[in-house]
């Protein structure tokens, strides 16, 4: 895969990515992994200093799937609207068949008769393999700047 090619890939996987989420299709967000996926929210000291455990954290499939199931069928919150925003991408070399990129992002939060907040910023650490012709994620570690997160993460990043 070129570069551009790979850039522009990247890129709208991001949006598609964002606006599943912020349309509440997390069935459709679990088929954008792999099935051995790892996805982790974390914050950026902790990542920093190696520390591998995040607020949220999921080790292939069925974990995102049983993520799904929860925010679906048992966590009782309040009604709340999400809002992804994703820059471009910076995309690495494809690697042994993974591609790596970084993004940066922003999650606002509305909550009903409650003014929109910054919810979390951060970035996205991602590496990315090719599966039937389309990109899907093997990792992504959500990186989150503040060590304070308003109200409860319900919904993935």
């Amino acid at each position: 895969m070129e570069v551009a090619a790979a850039q522009a890939a990247v890129d709208a996987f991001n949006a598609r990515y964002g606006k599943l989420l912020d349309d509440a299709q997390l069935e459709a967000w679990v088929e954008l992994f792999t099935d051995d996926a790892r996805y982790t929210v974390i914050a950026r000291e902790a990542h920093a200093r190696g520390l591998p455990m995040g607020v949220m954290s999921c080790e292939g499939r069925g974990m995102l799937v049983d993520r799904v199931v929860a925010t679906r069928k048992t966590l009782v919150f309040g009604s709340r609207y999400m809002r992804h925003i994703v820059g471009r991408a910076v995309v690495g070399a494809l690697d042994n068949g993974v591609l790596r990129s970084e993004a940066s992002y922003v999650v606002f939060q509305t909550q009903v008769e409650k003014p929109t907040e910054i919810f979390q910023c951060g970035t996205y650490s991602d590496e990315f393999v090719l599966r039937e012709g389309a990109l899907r994620l093997r990792q992504r570690l959500c990186i989150y700047d503040s060590t304070i997160i308003p109200n409860a993460l319900i919904f993935p990043i």
